[in-house]
């Protein structure tokens, strides 16, 4: 491990669901110097219990920071995931990229990632979570992230429906 970081290696490797927002596994705090490099915006969805570094690790390199905590194997409510979206698409029309972490990169991370792309691109709850599932099968994990999604889905209707 030690012969990884002097060699300036990342352990974390984001996968990108779009050319600006991407999904990992929590970073320790030898990645953020090269996280740094390419994102300008962090959503954390960890507590801080769980991070293994300080917030304003990303803060002291100029990264804008969304803490939005989420417990582990858990789903947001509908109003933390509208929250979260909001601020990533505010964000990437900013011209940022945005990583989003939770602590393995799966349930918490890919749940906002499939929102993400339903929300951004007018993907289906089905189509989104396809394409997720692509860069990483495990993201999602649990009955009430999905059952989080369909609801998400649901409000997205509403809200086009009330548009026009």
């Amino acid at each position: 491990m030690s012969e990884i970081i002097k060699l300036g290696v990342t352990m974390v490797v984001p996968k990108f669901i779009t050319d600006k927002v991407a999904f990992s596994p929590m970073p320790y705090p030898e990645d953020i110097p090269e996280l740094v490099k390419e994102f300008q915006a962090v959503v954390v969805l960890t507590y801080e219990y769980e991070l293994p570094y300080n917030l304003e690790d990303w803060k002291k390199h100029g990264v804008e920071v969304l803490y939005s905590p989420i417990e582990d194997f858990s789903a947001p409510t509908l109003d933390q995931l509208i929250e979260i979206v909001k601020w990533i698409d505010e964000k990437v029309k900013e011209s940022k990229k945005v990583l989003i972490h939770c602590f393995g990169g799966s349930g918490r991370s890919g749940t906002i990632a499939v929102a993400y792309l339903m929300y951004s691109q007018g993907l289906s709850l089905r189509d989104a979570l396809i394409k997720v599932r692509s860069l990483k099968p495990s993201a999602v994990e649990t009955w009430s992230q999905m059952d989080i999604l369909r609801k998400f889905e649901r409000y997205l209707k509403e809200t086009l429906r009330t548009k026009t």
